[in-house]
């Protein structure tokens, strides 16, 4: 990288077509890459199947043909964490070390709902464009 020389990183996947620019990040003290790529679209088969599917409370998603999906419990299993630390920030005198300690507390459990919660944006793509 330019001004900065040689970073070393971790891939969870190989970045497709060609690099074009890579921005980085800090989030509650991890550094994070974002590379933009240039990519050829690709054409996706044309299909005449339809589903239907029912998004609900119960059951995460019903299809028209009666399939379940269960919901993963990692939303509701930190909601009653994440009320128990906001209580807990905001009873800590401003300023002092403990306050500072529980927000970057309640900072990474805001972090891990929202990879929660794109998990299950990704689940409701892939389950809506899989084939039942």
């Amino acid at each position: 990288m330019s001004k900065i020389g040689d970073v070393k990183i971790k891939l969870h996947r190989q970045p497709q077509g060609t690099i074009k620019t890579c921005t980085i990040t800090v989030k509650n003290g991890k550094y994070y890459a974002c590379f933009s790529c240039e990519v050829d679209p690709q054409q996706l088969p044309v299909s005449d199947k339809k589903v239907g599917i029912d998004l609900g409370l119960l059951h995460l998603a019903v299809t028209l043909d009666g399939t379940t999906f269960e919901a993963p419990k990692q939303l509701r299993r930190n909601e009653s964490r994440l009320k128990q630390l906001q209580r807990s920030v905001t009873r800590k005198k401003c300023g002092s070390n403990r306050k500072k300690k529980a927000v970057r507390i309640l900072a990474k459990l805001h972090e891990r709902r929202i990879a929660a919660k794109t998990q299950l944006a990704t689940f409701y793509n892939a389950l809506s464009y899989s084939n039942h």
